[in-house]
């Protein structure tokens, strides 16, 4: 995704839930989440990692926010 094997350790990938579901009053303030070590932000998305649960940023999309999660270029 980031275009080399060796990106920059600055780069980072910004992902965004989608817009709340109609009829969802949006909320005034978006959500960025940001992992831990070892992570992308695709942990948010299937924290049990098993590709069944819905995530954080589902939920609170759900709820009217708008979300973003970062992905960094290392995992560190």
């Amino acid at each position: 995704a980031f275009g080399s094997d060796a990106p920059h350790s600055g780069d980072a990938l910004l992902h965004y839930a989608g817009p709340p579901p109609k009829g969802v009053e949006k909320k005034d303030t978006p959500v960025l989440l940001v992992h831990g070590a070892t992570k992308n932000a695709n942990f948010w998305w299937d924290p049990s990692e098993d590709g069944k649960n819905k995530g954080l940023p589902q939920k609170l999309r759900d709820e009217g926010h708008e979300v973003f999660a970062l992905t960094f270029a290392h995992n560190q």
